[in-house]
């Protein structure tokens, strides 16, 4: 039987084994689980369709409901719907992964409007769902193609593409979507009772009295009231419930009326359906104006599939329940006067009182909002929206042994080889063993102590959390989760010093006119990847099959045979695709890859190994954090005469991958800096060991110069551009591409109509600015490329070693393949990556791979095309399957496997200029992304589409670095708070820049790329920074207009809406009511 509490996403995975709806956060604020559900409303009988979040909504609410997953609406076999032809045929995917959910939340979105949707109801619709990958321009330029005031270019780029318009065979006209079918007919007004084999019930009632007779049967059993089940995703359900009353069904809970005076909503209705009461009831009275505020702030809560699910009883309930939570709907409530009907004896309450009352079976019937006399009340809501060191620990599984369907824990001392899940031959890179179980002393609070081993998926999660581990403290050492608590608690034993880069440049005769002197913080961050930190592992007679979500297979290979003591060919390890990487998954993923590989080993049954977001996020390393002091002498110009520069790396709880060095080779790379004196330190913290992630020591490189150019024009007074360009080389391709892009931007122009805006409006501030970026791409390892014909068909397959992680590379080795052959793309297929055909393959990262994959292709179809040329001679002008079949007739064989060597390319440089212009509210922080403009160098771009997708994923997840994603630590124990996406925040759909302009520079060779082109995946990200610099331009109006001394703004990362806020410096003797 399916237990009580499964999901819908559970049931539609594992037990109806559709696996094209994904998971990731389990708790809605991701969208990759996200489906289409169709059901009668209970008080109009009208037919409504709604998107939900699989993973909270449960599969026992769902009866009488018609539920379609991504592989319902189109496939492969079937064919696919238009909204997944537009997606693919814009370049709205990169890794994949979030592609099902962002396809069933516009389908559920055009089937909820009857296709009537404009393009800013689908910029409003996806607030739920993350994209790592695309930055979301292309996902939304996708969906908007397919609204009713869809911009004409991109009609035009969507002509070959099937349309959506449905008619009715009835009438002939549109499909208004309001004809009941035969199964939308599922009586759903039948009372429902189940009991499970656990003593568990489910039911479902049709009327308020049915709750109360409910509340009676099952006496002093715990309980829950059933509607959309939203609330698990920000406080998980108890497991000690034993009843589960849906009430979904009972009208009495859905109505709505209003008079002259007052509006009455049943409690049960969900949000976006109140929102469309507010909307129609605001216009029916002045004094019912305000609930258009009421609307609109309602509009910023969670998401779209947690507002069609979620309720207003669900969510003043957690209020009730949990008073800490930060509830807007009883803020909005409790600010327009409302008052709540409460059933046992009816009760009339305040919102207020309701959070204090005791709710032991007792329901909550409707909320009442009376009008407000528009002469006398204004109405205005605001929303902002952005285990321990030093302990031995001793652990006992025996309880987790106990419950139903687990299979066994094993620990450190189950493991038959190394408890080391770096390899101890790759010193350069890993200095440090790294434990794959805790043996001994705690290194950081969530450290991995063991592995529960499960029947199913729920039961290992429920068994882990009854593992007791205790823990022994062994010194009175302070908990230094970051950088700042170790220089604060003065532990200098955690400092490792670097060589120091220092020339001894010519001595200057020039007078210095400022000395500046500064700092610069650096949070880390989390690389979020759509799906989860995996591994399945299936003994087989020859030894194991791994599956690991690996960008470095050879590695993983390594470190899974040294802990199992078996010989690395007895591994066979396959990675078709991975659902984003961005570095999370170069070296963390070993220690989930040994875990699983042992379980596997161990039981002798296949094992699959998920991780949920707050045990990833809290046990494996992030982006290293940095600090850096400096100290700049320069002249009255801007001219740098003396620069120090001395940083800190956050390396968390081990000294592995290092990048301390190339931080130090790129800051002063686009300068000349043969007089400056740069001092790298690496710090030990109590934290996971960081590891590295998107563009690594290049952002921090970048980062510290271009703020110290900034500090420099501030001091000087100096255009900051020109402060730039006169501390570059006269040689410098800058001298000429920065003039040319500041006038292709209009920059002066703009700037000058921001001061005006500045000077004209107190509390919303506009800024801008522009940076510089050089980016240095080296490319290092082996990697394999076969090229294979099959002489029948001509098909080609081609198996190479890089890993598809969502920056395209299958496509463009699919393109250099096609055009090197000579053959229609449609010929190529590319197979999955496998230590088979790629044996000690490099790593897929650094933004190479794609090029060194490239040129393997390229390397191998060349060395075809001259065993091929014989026969096309003889041939003539033969069909290109008349040339395989007679190669294979003559014993000429059509397969090459080619490994590329670090000396088929050399080391260059990727150039780029960004502009950011931004506006801020000065009272609450929020920060809008007015207009980005990016130049990039990209050569002879071999696949522009991809390339453009690449550079707008990493800007708008640099966007997130500076603005959105913050890690907090308890400080007394050094855990993640920020552990989840409820508080971990990407940017989403609506943060990216209203006007995102990009171009590529194509016009240059490259003569050291593959078919002249350069890499983009990378270096894009460093030029986020411009955004910070456009926010201190603003902020810089702001401190002036409160008064303040116009001193140097500091800013790092993140800068959130809190310390924008504090940042303004605001004067509260300023703020006045009009």
């Amino acid at each position: 039987t399916v237990p009580v509490d499964t999901s819908l996403n559970t049931f539609i995975r594992n037990h109806a084994h559709l696996t094209g709806t994904k998971f990731m956060c389990l708790e809605g604020g991701c969208g990759a689980c996200i489906v289409n559900v169709n059901g009668i409303h209970p008080v109009t009988k009208e037919k409504k369709s709604w998107a939900v979040n699989s993973c909270l909504y449960p599969v026992y609410a769902c009866h009488g409901l018609d539920v379609k997953t991504v592989e319902g609406i189109g496939n492969r076999k079937d064919g696919y719907h238009p909204i997944q032809q537009r997606l693919a045929h814009l370049n709205g995917t990169q890794c994949g992964y979030c592609s099902p959910g962002m396809v069933m939340n516009m389908y559920s979105l055009m089937e909820a409007n009857h296709g009537a949707i404009s393009m800013e109801d689908v910029e409003n619709a996806f607030g739920g769902n993350i994209c790592r990958c695309t930055g979301y321009r292309p996902i939304l330029d996708a969906f908007k193609s397919l609204t009713v005031d869809a911009d004409e270019k991109l009609l035009d780029a969507c002509q070959d593409i099937e349309d959506l318009t449905k008619t009715c065979p009835k009438t002939g006209s549109p499909c208004a979507g309001k004809c009941i079918s035969a199964k939308d007919r599922i009586d759903p007004k039948r009372p429902v009772k189940l009991v499970f084999e656990d003593d568990k019930e489910w039911h479902r009632v049709m009327q308020v009295a049915d709750i109360f007779a409910v509340f009676e049967q099952i006496g002093s059993k715990p309980y829950m009231l059933v509607a959309g089940n939203t609330a698990h995703g920000v406080y998980r359900r108890s497991p000690s419930l034993q009843a589960f009353i849906d009430i979904n069904a009972v009208e009495e809970l859905h109505t709505h009326s209003s008079d002259n005076n007052e509006l009455v909503v049943g409690a049960n209705v969900s949000l976006t359906e109140f929102m469309q009461i507010l909307d129609a009831t605001a216009n029916k009275s002045p004094n019912f104006s305000h609930f258009k505020q009421l609307e609109q702030h309602i509009d910023l809560i969670a998401n779209v599939p947690v507002r069609s699910a979620g309720t207003i009883a669900g969510n003043l309930s957690i209020k009730n329940q949990h008073h800490e939570f930060p509830s807007d709907m009883y803020l909005l409530l409790e600010t327009a006067g409302a008052k709540l009907i409460v059933i046992e004896a009816i009760k009339l309450v305040t919102p207020a009182d309701f959070v204090q009352l005791d709710m032991q079976k007792k329901v909550l019937k409707s909320i009442t909002l009376p009008a407000l006399d528009s002469s006398r009340y204004k109405f205005r809501s605001f929303k902002v929206m952005p285990r321990s060191q030093n302990a031995h620990a001793y652990i006992d599984p025996t309880e987790a042994l106990k419950l139903p369907g687990v299979v066994a824990f094993y620990s450190a001392k189950n493991i038959p080889g190394a408890n080391n899940f770096m390899s101890s031959g790759m010193n350069f890179y890993f200095p440090d063993a790294e434990e794959i179980f805790c043996t001994g002393r705690v290194l950081f609070h969530g450290q991995p102590v063991g592995v529960i081993v499960a029947e199913k998926f729920d039961q290992a999660v429920q068994a882990a959390k009854q593992v007791k581990i205790i823990y022994e403290k062994v010194s009175d050492e302070p908990i230094c989760p970051t950088i700042k608590a170790v220089l604060m608690n003065q532990t200098k034993e955690r400092i490792f010093d670097q060589p120091i880069n220092s020339r001894d440049g010519p001595e200057m005769d020039v007078q210095v006119s400022q000395k500046i002197v500064g700092t610069l913080e650096l949070a880390g961050q989390f690389h979020y990847t759509m799906e989860p930190q995996t591994c399945l592992c299936v003994p087989s007679e020859d030894g194991m099959d791994v599956y690991a979500a690996t960008q470095w297979i050879d590695l993983c290979q390594v470190v899974i045979a040294a802990a199992l003591k078996v010989p690395q060919n007895t591994l066979n390890l396959t990675v078709r695709r991975l659902g984003g990487g961005f570095g999370s998954k170069l070296t963390r993923v070993n220690q989930l890859a040994c875990a699983c590989a042992l379980a596997a080993y161990l039981t002798k049954r296949p094992v699959r190994f998920v991780m949920k977001i707050e045990a990833n996020m809290g046990s494996f390393g992030k982006r290293y954090g940095c600090i850096s002091n400096y100290q700049v002498d320069v002249d009255g110009k801007g001219k740098i005469l003396k620069l120090s520069n001395q940083f800190m790396q956050d390396y968390g709880s081990n000294l592995n991958e290092n990048v301390v060095d190339d931080a130090k080779i790129v800051f002063g790379l686009s300068y000349n800096s043969a007089a400056w004196k740069i001092e790298g330190k690496a710090v030990l913290t109590d934290s996971p060991s960081n590891t590295w992630m998107r563009a690594p020591a290049t952002t921090e490189g970048i980062s510290m110069i271009e703020t110290i150019m900034e500090h420099i024009a501030w001091v000087t007074g100096t255009d900051p551009m020109q402060v730039r360009l006169s501390n570059m080389p006269a040689a410098s391709v800058f001298q000429k591409l920065m003039p040319q892009f500041r006038q292709d931007v209009e920059f002066d122009k703009r700037k000058k109509t921001i001061d005006d805006f500045n000077a004209k409006n107190r509390w919303r501030k506009r800024g801008i600015a522009m940076v510089p970026m050089q980016y240095p791409l080296v490319h290092f390892g082996a990697l394999h490329a076969q090229v294979s014909i099959y002489a029948k068909d001509g098909t080609v397959s081609i198996s190479h070693g890089g890993i598809e992680v969502g920056q395209g590379i299958n496509t463009k080795a699919a393109q250099v393949a096609a055009f090197t052959l000579g053959i229609p793309l449609e010929k190529i297929s590319i197979k999955p990556t496998t230590s088979m055909t790629s044996p000690n393959a490099a790593m897929t990262g650094g933004s190479m791979t794609s090029e060194v994959v490239c040129l393997a292709v390229i390397k191998a179809c060349e060395i075809l095309n001259t065993r091929l040329q014989p026969i096309k001679n003889e041939l003539k002008n033969a069909p290109w399957e008349k040339v395989t079949q007679t190669c294979y007739t003559r014993d000429i064989d059509l397969s090459v496997l080619y490994q590329y060597k670090k000396a088929d390319l050399k080391p260059y440089s990727i150039w780029g200029l960004s502009c950011a212009e931004i506006e801020i509210d000065v009272l609450t922080g929020n920060i809008q992304l007015t207009r980005v403009d990016i130049l990039e160098d990209t050569g002879e771009s071999l696949s522009p589409g991809i390339d453009v997708g690449q550079i707008e994923g990493a800007y708008v997840m640099g966007i997130g670095y500076w603005l959105t994603e913050s890690l907090i630590y308890d400080m007394t124990n050094g855990a993640l708070l920020t552990n989840r996406s409820w508080n971990y925040k990407p940017p989403g759909a609506k943060d990216i820049p209203v006007d995102f302009r990009i171009r590529l520079i194509q016009t240059g060779d490259n003569p050291f790329g593959v078919l002249r082109s350069k890499a983009t995946g990378e270096p894009a990200f460093t030029m986020a920074i411009g955004v910070v610099f456009a926010l201190r331009y603003a902020l810089r109006s702001a401190q002036k207009d409160a008064g303040r001394p116009d001193d140097w703004i500091p800013l790092g990362s993140a800068s959130t809406p809190d310390q924008i806020f504090l940042k303004a410096s605001n004067a509260f003797e300023q703020y006045k009511l009009k």
